[in-house]
């Protein structure tokens, strides 16, 4: 397979695997740094697509080391232990595209170490050093320097396959224990390395025929067998059982079962159950006058299963929410289905009865059900960032990050990838939206330059552009949030975690949904008004009163807003 870096050509698959027999791990080479499409504008592999690879070329371990991000980290921990393959998983600490030293994880605690590096760094909008902080728990591999300088016990140089010449002639030579192969992974074709020098050119916004050599991947970055490896690094075949010891002392362990959201709130589990069992019944006595048993075994058999389920402090955290809400005068609605909780109705985090509505609670939370809960929180507009200041004030601990708003990635379309790529081609805008307007039409036969873009609009599609942030989503920690993510502060001013809700979801971070709705609002004002004109304060919690209401009744049965006076 061999790339070159010069214009688009044609476009090959990826071919064939090399027609090597290899043996399993002895003989199996180790790559010390893989990225995927998460290393933004940069990569170009899937993290299933990455896994694919590695196994079609018989590997046994690798380590991914995407740039300045952590976001496909545990996806990949799941696919490579689904495959049988060894995952060590790191960050590539980058300058743009200048390579500054590549962190591996240890442990739990190395990844600690590497996701809170980086999200210093990335919050405080400094760049990298060239030296790496004398971390415990993680390896730090360096590019090949012309400069020898002194190594901790912990630190490697990494020499690439086309370096070996230079190797020869310096006093890194005499240093044959701290040397390890680094071979990067970014693409496995053709096809996408032409891809990658256009998400290149789209990240400088500049054409593809002023791409500068330096601000793209060399043309090798890409899987090699073991029977290439050991022919491209004759006589030097310590770089490849060093780079195998590398990965042996990474075990990263990771129970994806475990609930990691906060938990504790009043200093041990038994005290959290006691006080949501408590507050529940304070709210039942207001919810029910008369509190008959079948209510109170509902709430009994709800208790038991959140409970048993590890949600305490989720219920816990809502309901603080809620009461702060009211201390504010803030109004909100709880939906999703969380209204099938009548603990959540007791605790005022919800308003719909569901002893009178016979909803079933199982459909919210079950002993089988996989999902979390689930409640929907809305605010008004002019509240929602109070309230989640408030998140943020009450639950961080000093520096370290607990609270973080979920993270999401924008990604290729179609019509936008079309022009994208036309801007790097140097088209006239004109033709860009003609390209765009007769792009699926039958029968329309595109110029050489159009065949090119509508080509690989299709290989770009649905890739990761960039991170954006949740519409709602926040993450509340029981240890620091930099033990499974790194974090990045946009404009907003809070804290963004490189995962998604699906990759939160599977490793136990249950996300808190804290929305806007614009006409709680007006609900605000128009309470406010009515005072006002008339000295009446109505409460819009007594739902049952509202039930009730023969011009409410029937207004909702005719579909129509009331205007005129009560």
């Amino acid at each position: 397979m061999k790339f070159t870096a010069g214009g688009l050509g044609e476009m090959p698959d990826a071919g064939p695997p090399f027609p090597f027999s290899i043996p399993l791990f002895a003989d199996s080479i180790m790559f010390l740094n893989c990225h995927t499409q998460f290393s933004f504008k940069y990569g170009t592999l899937s993290v299933d697509k990455l896994v694919a690879e590695a196994l079609r070329y018989k590997i046994d371990a690798l380590a991914l080391t995407d740039i300045n991000s952590s976001a496909a980290l545990f996806p990949f921990i799941r696919a490579a232990q689904k495959a049988g393959i060894h995952p060590v998983v790191g960050i590539d600490f980058r300058n743009g595209v200048q390579q500054q030293y590549i962190g591996l994880a240890r442990n739990q605690e190395g990844l600690y170490e590497l996701n809170k590096h980086l999200s210093e760094h990335l919050v405080e909008k400094r760049p990298f050093g060239s030296k790496a902080p004398s971390f415990s728990h993680s390896l730090i591999i360096y590019p090949f320097p012309e400069k020898v300088f002194p190594l901790e016990a912990h630190e490697y140089i990494g020499i690439h396959p086309s370096q070996l010449s230079a190797l020869r002639t310096c006093p890194w030579s005499l240093k044959k224990e701290k040397l390890v192969l680094l071979q990067p992974v970014s693409f496995s074709s053709k096809l996408e390395f032409n891809a990658h020098r256009l998400l290149r050119s789209m990240d400088l916004n500049t054409l593809l025929s002023k791409l500068p050599a330096q601000e793209q991947a060399a043309p090798s970055e890409h899987f090699y067998s073991y029977a290439e490896m050991i022919a491209r690094c004759e006589h030097h075949s310590y770089l490849l059982i060093n780079a195998q010891k590398l990965l042996e002392q990474c075990q990263f362990s990771f129970y994806f079962q475990a609930i990691k959201n906060k938990r504790d709130l009043l200093g041990s589990g038994g005290e959290d159950f006691d006080y949501l069992r408590q507050q529940t019944y304070q709210g039942a006595q207001n919810r029910y006058p008369k509190l008959s048993q079948k209510v109170r075994e509902r709430i009994e058999k709800e208790l038991e299963l959140i409970e048993q389920k590890g949600f305490v402090s989720y219920f816990l955290i809502n309901y603080d929410l809620v009461n702060y809400a009211q201390y504010r005068n803030f109004y909100h609605v709880g939906r999703g289905s969380g209204a099938n909780s009548v603990v959540a109705y007791c605790l005022g985090i919800t308003d719909v009865d569901p002893m009178e509505l016979d909803l079933y609670f199982e459909r919210f939370i079950n002993l089988y059900r996989e999902n979390p809960p689930d409640f929907d929180i809305d605010f008004s507009w002019t509240d929602r960032d109070e309230v989640i200041a408030y998140l943020f004030k009450k639950y961080q601990k000093g520096k370290d990050a607990h609270v973080a708003l979920l993270g999401s990635y924008s990604t290729f379309q179609y019509k936008s990838v079309l022009r994208e790529l036309g801007k790097v081609f140097g088209l006239p805008k004109m033709e860009i939206e003609s390209l765009l307007h007769h792009a699926n039409q039958e029968g329309y036969r595109p110029d050489t330059y159009g065949k090119l873009i509508l080509s690989y609009a299709k290989v770009l599609h649905d890739m990761p552009s960039h991170l954006t942030i949740h519409a709602c989503g926040i993450l509340l920690s029981h240890k620091s949030i930099h033990y499974y993510t790194a974090t990045d502060l946009p404009p907003k001013g809070f804290p963004v975690t490189h995962i998604d809700m699906h990759i939160a979801e599977d490793i136990g971070l249950h996300k808190f949904d804290v929305l806007s709705q614009r006409g709680l609002g007006h609900i605000k004002s128009t309470l406010e008004t009515i005072y006002q004109n008339q000295g009446i304060e109505v409460n819009i919690r007594e739902v049952e009163k509202f039930k009730k209401d023969p011009k409410v009744k029937s207004l909702l049965s005719l579909g129509r807003e009331w205007r005129g006076r009560a």
